[in-house]
């Protein structure tokens, strides 16, 4: 379990992003279609999942002491993310940091 979600939650939502579905609309079962990978955009579910990823890629370069010191800082929600840093080298190295952490987490 991570972030308190239970594992059987967890299967379940990657279940659903990139299943076969089809869906009734006025009585008619459709063709069968793929759902594709991810949710659409200003979904319930989107901003939660991506907001749930996000922490995960910031916790893991707080743990590797990547971030969150008193050089950096990064603040992220929804849609998008601020980092501040008081070097430009120091901002730098912290950007390509988070884009490879994103990555790793399949934000990119």
């Amino acid at each position: 379990m991570s972030f308190g979600i239970p594992r059987k939650i967890e299967r379940l939502v990657k279940i659903t992003l990139g299943a076969q579905a089809k869906v009734i609309v006025d009585g008619k079962i459709s063709a069968p279609f793929v759902s594709g990978k991810g949710v659409k955009q200003r979904d319930g579910l989107s901003a939660t999942l991506f907001n749930l990823t996000l922490h995960k890629a910031l916790k893991n370069l707080e743990q590797s002491n990547k971030v969150l010191n008193r050089l950096t800082q990064i603040c992220g929600y929804a849609d998008g993310i601020l980092v501040i840093a008081r070097h430009l080298p120091a901002l730098e190295a912290l950007c390509i940091e988070l884009s490879r952490e994103a990555g790793r987490v399949g934000l990119v």
